[in-house]
This record gives C-alpha cells, structure tokens and sequence, in this order.
C-alpha cells in the first residue's frame, strides 16, 4: 500500500521532485574565492533554466562526461545539463556536488569533489556516486568562466548524462 501512495504522490503531487542541482558547501575550502562564486551564480542559472547559464563556460570550453563522452562549447555544455534535468518527476535526478576544494592560481583556478545522482523511483531510490574536476579561467573581460570539465563514476553507469 505505501508503494502505491508513494507512486500516487509521485504522479499526482506538486513537483518538488523535479530535478535539481545542490551544492554541499560544508567540506569545502576556499569557498570565499571568485571561481566559488562563478558555481554558485551558474547552479542558480541552471536549476532556473536560464538559457545564460551558457556564459558560465568559455567559448572553447570542453568536458568528460561520466557517460564516456566528450562535449565540446559553451552551448552545448550547459543545454547537456538542462536536458538532463527535464525529466518527469518519476524520473528526475537530483545532482547534488560535494566541493572539496578552491583554488586560484593567476588566471587558472581548479575545484574538486564529489557528486551524488540520485533518483527517487516506485521501486525506492537509486543512488550513483563519481568524482568531478572543474577548470575555470579568467577571460580578457575579467570573468571567470568554466574552460574544462571531467567527471566519472568508476564503473557504475551514470544516473543523468549532464
């Protein structure tokens, strides 16, 4: 009978399910530099689905996606992680990234962490873990903006392909 209600609830319900993006700042260091406030303002952008959020990656930006793939400028990058999160709610993921660490170096800056997938389905929750780098650099304009991004989940298959 609670399946049934969870499911009810999952189809029927408002949409607090619906797929975001979380930030876990509380293991990280250097969450006082620019390239801390570049992800925060670019997780508002895309859990908005603010069609800007492609300014938050430099033109030429490149990553490595957990599913294998590499994808290749700024538009692509950001309408990559969109996508992902326009589920329905049964299916919908909820990225939530662990920053450990900061750091700026001149006009290069790095963060590091971890990230959880996970998606609440009828069956229960399923529950995918990787780790992340994220290059940033600064532009001629002064901006700091995402150039490089590499992700992996080991051997486990990805829950969202962002």
């Amino acid at each position: 009978m609670s399946m049934l209600c969870l499911a009810l609830c999952l189809v029927l319900g408002p949409r607090s399910m619906d797929a975001t993006i979380r930030v876990d700042w509380s293991a990280a260091a250097g969450t006082d530099s620019p390239i801390a406030d570049v992800r925060r303002d670019y997780i508002t952008a895309i859990n908005a689905r603010d069609q800007r959020a492609d300014a938050f990656y430099s033109p030429d930006a490149v990553a490595a996606l957990t599913s294998g793939s590499i994808v290749s400028g700024a538009p692509e990058l950001a309408g990559r992680l969109r996508t992902a999160l326009e589920h329905d709610a049964p299916s919908a993921v909820t990225i939530t990234l662990t920053p450990t660490r900061f750091v700026v170096d001149g006009a290069t800056g790095s963060e590091i962490g971890t990230f959880t997938e996970t998606r609440l389905e009828p069956a229960g929750t399923h529950t995918v873990e990787g780790v992340y780098v994220t290059i940033y650099s600064r532009a001629a304009d002064g901006q700091w903006r995402i150039a490089m991004e590499v992700r992996t989940t080991g051997s486990r298959p990805p829950l969202a392909v962002w």
